[in-house]
């Protein structure tokens, strides 16, 4: 139940993620085609529209892709959240299988301050 929460939450991020940066750069570009003395409300307009339009046209293509990646993501435990605790467990301990601990250099404590200003003159 968790997995299904976490990846239809990841499905809304990727959905709207998609569908605002679309518009942003669809209403960037509108927008960068207007004279320079454009009134300030008619470029806001004209972004608007621009980024509606565009948005509704691949509003499809937006779903069909946030909705694969999120089932795969989520199902496979490859977006954060959706992984088995088994899994997380398993790789830590591959991830760590290869740190040993070392002995600190002689003459250097753990401790000290090692970015202590001293006035040696």
């Amino acid at each position: 139940m968790r997995k299904f929460v976490v990846g239809f939450l990841w499905f809304l991020i990727f959905y709207f993620g998609a569908c605002a940066a679309t518009g942003a750069i669809a209403g960037a570009r509108a927008t960068s085609k207007l004279p320079p003395d454009t009134a300030a409300d008619w470029a806001n307009q004209v972004a608007i529209e621009a980024a509606t339009q565009t948005v509704l046209e691949l509003r499809a293509y937006f779903f069909a892709g946030a909705l694969g990646i999120a089932v795969v993501g989520s199902t496979l435990g490859w977006l954060p959240g959706t992984r088995s605790g088994l899994q997380a467990v398993q790789r830590l301990t591959m991830r760590d299988a290869g740190v040993q601990p070392i002995d600190a250099p002689v003459g250097l404590s753990q401790t000290a301050d090692l970015y202590q200003r001293r006035n040696d003159a």
